[in-house]
């Protein structure tokens, strides 16, 4: 095959795969919404016991377990296939380095443990583990068949995290990358909105906790502080400084769910304080973030506007050049019909003088033999004379 059929065979192979490649993850993803849903919709009380009754408290309606035998049956069959070919694949594909190394691939230093480090790398990468222990309940169920040895089922919720594979299907995955990008950018920025964070909470909260925490009462053992009205006493929701941080960060984020809230006028002025603190502790660096975000964008619009121009330069290109070899295919053709014209018309020329003149047709057929028979003494000649050159050169070359 030329290169430019391989080359069309390789990109209509790329083309068939990636096209494979979305069926599945498409697949994948419908079933792991349908699973999802069964799993959230069966904690419905009506599905649930007392007021439905099956064999045992834990059990369900039918149709739940019915999905959760399918998908769970599925998702193991995609996700032992994705491990086998794992070992199968090149470092490229798998999109990891040939040092990498983790806690159960440190011993794979040879090169016939290649296919192990492959498939302990891709095993211990975050999502990979995610669909680990979203299958791992049901096959520990299946297993020893004792449902309250191994009662697992809260990991089913991870199953939710599979869903992120949506972003690896068609223009969302553009979206991610800006978004992974941004936040990788923006690293410092998060670390130092928790250190303000954290360093806020504990000054804060170690200063309600001594405001707000009240009087101890060894009768019941709960702490008491002055109601709103400050004309009773209620219990206090400050009883330790970590039940302080949740207050802080509430207020801190200016959300102020309202469920702890101080009584005192200082616990009051202190939570104003907060509030302010808070709003500039939070703003530089989601200002940071933003800035992040914006330029990250605006590179990718221009990558964007560089790579169209640049297919539109390269379609232009090709179609001139396809103009061309229409062009040329066109005149081809033309000196083709003109030479088929030319044959037909030697061939009726030819018939007729056969016919009508046969002797001019005899006499060219003997001056055509002479012709083809004179060509084929000197060509005779020429090799005997060559022979005979040789013979005199190696009996020159012998004496």
């Amino acid at each position: 095959l030329s290169p430019v059929c391989l080359g069309s065979l390789r990109r209509a192979a790329s083309i068939n795969a990636e096209y494979m490649g979305t069926l599945v993850s498409v697949f994948v993803l419908i079933l792991i919404v349908i699973s999802s849903c069964g799993f959230i919709i069966q904690t419905m009380p009506q599905y649930k016991y007392p007021m439905y009754v099956g064999p045992t408290r834990e059990s369900v309606p039918p149709i739940f377990e019915y999905i959760e035998i399918v998908s769970m049956t599925l998702f193991g069959i995609e996700y032992f296939t994705r491990l086998v070919a794992a070992s199968c694949c090149s470092y490229e594909v798998l999109k990891m380095s040939p040092e990498y190394f983790n806690v159960l691939t440190c011993c794979c230093k040879s090169s016939w443990m290649e296919p192990l480090k492959k498939v302990g790398n891709w095993f211990f990468r975050p999502m990979n583990l995610v669909d680990f222990l979203a299958i791992l309940p049901f096959y520990l169920k299946v297993m020893t068949n004792r449902p309250g040895i191994f009662d697992l089922g809260y990991l089913r919720i991870l199953r939710l995290a599979r869903v992120f594979r949506v972003f690896k299907v068609g223009k969302f995955s553009e979206g991610l990358s800006l978004y992974y990008a941004v936040l990788k950018a923006s690293s410092s920025a998060f670390k130092l909105l928790l250190f303000f964070s954290c360093l806020t909470a504990v000054v804060f909260g170690s200063l309600l906790y001594e405001l707000e925490h009240g009087v101890y009462e060894p009768a019941d053992g709960k702490w008491y502080r002055p109601d709103i009205s400050g004309s009773g006493m209620q219990i206090s929701p400050f009883y330790s400084i970590p039940q302080c941080f949740w207050w802080c960060f509430a207020t801190m984020s200016t959300v102020g769910y309202g469920d702890l809230a101080p009584t005192s006028t200082v616990g009051k002025v202190v939570t104003i304080l907060c509030m302010h603190v808070g709003i500039l502790a939070f703003a530089m660096p989601i200002t940071i973030i933003g800035s992040n975000f914006s330029r990250m964008y605006d590179m990718k619009l221009k990558l964007m506007m560089e790579k169209a121009a640049e297919a539109d330069q390269g379609g232009m290109f090709l179609e001139k050049h396809i103009q061309r070899l229409d062009g040329i295919m066109e005149r081809i053709g033309k000196i083709n019909m003109e030479v088929k014209n030319n044959v037909r018309e030697l061939e009726i020329f030819t018939q007729r003088l056969h016919k009508e003149r046969p002797e001019i047709m005899k006499a060219l057929e003997d001056t055509s033999r002479t012709m083809m028979d004179d060509v084929s003494d000197d060509k005779l000649c020429q090799e005997g004379k060559c022979e005979k050159e040789s013979e005199q050169k190696m009996k020159r070359e012998g004496q």
